[in-house]
């Protein structure tokens, strides 16, 4: 969303992240689709959240904070209340849309 609001060609900064130490198969497969907002699922959003409110109450029982992990499920509820919750994960841009006022693609 930074190099999108700072106006960079977004194709060209993707492969410059992706070719150091942030690259990841999240990054190589996702971002990409992010770019041209194809949301079809590979995994989906509902799919995730229930993963996440698994790892969530796993760590309120055992007492252990998971900030990033219960900001994750916020931003998610964000996207499944927007009817998006049979999209792919990767749809999780849209919620960083409506926060910074900026489209990605």
């Amino acid at each position: 969303m930074l190099g999108a609001k700072a106006g960079l060609d977004l194709e060209k900064l993707l492969s410059v992240v992706s070719a150091g130490a942030a690259g990841s198969w999240m990054l190589s497969n996702l971002a990409p689709k992010m770019l041209i907002r194809d949301f079809e699922p590979g995994f989906k959003v509902k799919l995730q959240q229930k993963d996440l409110r698994l790892a969530l109450a796993a760590a309120d029982e055992l007492s252990v904070p998971l900030p990033a992990t219960g900001l994750v499920h916020a931003l998610f509820k964000g996207v499944e209340s927007e009817g998006m919750g049979e999209k792919g994960t990767q749809a999780l841009v849209t919620a960083l849309e409506e926060l910074t006022g900026q489209t990605l693609g």
